[in-house]
């Protein structure tokens, strides 16, 4: 793995490590993995793995972060809105929002590493991966408020 260790007071290092990982325990890229570490030397250091949480606890965990985001927010969760015959006929969601004929909704929900991505942070994936993430028809342009 090519890891960054990163201590207070102590310049960020990078590191290569190798080391047995059970499958459930595999980190994510960007995840912050709990280390014991020597502050002279921090290359040499020790993944507490029992500590990490699985790749199932992460799952719920970022479940229930969005779950709460979307409920926080009082609305109903952006989709693609369509019908048997085609496009949405004036249809009224919860909370008064009209979607007028012929309207495409879009999520706008982006989330890295569990939190909302920032119009910067998206614009940036976009650039990397050539997808559109965040719906606005443009990639790698942050989406601009309003």
């Amino acid at each position: 793995m090519s890891l960054v260790v990163s201590l207070p007071g102590v310049p960020a290092t990078p590191v290569e490590f190798s080391e047995m990982v059970r499958a459930d325990k595999w980190p994510s890229p960007g995840m912050v993995l709990p280390i014991e570490v020597d502050l002279a030397k921090p290359s040499r250091m020790r993944i507490l793995w029992d500590d990490v949480p699985s790749g199932r606890e992460r799952s719920q965990q970022a479940a229930q972060q969005i779950a709460a985001r979307m409920n926080g927010a009082g609305g109903v969760p952006a989709h693609e809105v369509s019908q048997a015959g085609g496009s949405p006929q004036g249809m009224t969601l919860p909370g008064g929002i009209a979607i007028p004929s012929g309207a495409r909704v879009v999520s706008s929900s982006v989330t890295i590493n569990g939190s909302a991505a920032t119009a910067e942070q998206i614009a940036a994936v976009e650039s990397v991966t050539g997808m559109d993430l965040d719906g606005d028809g443009e990639v790698g342009a942050p989406r601009l408020p309003g």
